[in-house]
């Protein structure tokens, strides 16, 4: 009895897409997340345009709510 040949199965990652079209949609986003004061902040790494914007991030944070823990996964 013959084999089927395994399927090849691309299931494309649409997270990192949407992510950045939400960027796109809310630029400020971070700073009125910011100004909640929450005990934490977790992002998606991919969800930050580039480097700088990262930096921003934690100067943001740093700026209106020092006492927030974080993350970045």
């Amino acid at each position: 009895m013959n084999k089927p040949e395994p399927l090849n199965m691309h299931i494309p990652n649409l997270a990192d897409e949407k992510y950045a079209r939400l960027a796109g949609l809310f630029p400020n986003a971070i700073t009125e997340i910011a100004k909640q004061k929450p005990y934490y902040a977790v992002f998606r790494d991919s969800s930050f345009s580039n480097d700088s914007a990262m930096v921003n991030f934690e100067q943001v944070f740093a700026t209106y709510s020092p006492a927030t823990i974080r993350r970045v996964l």
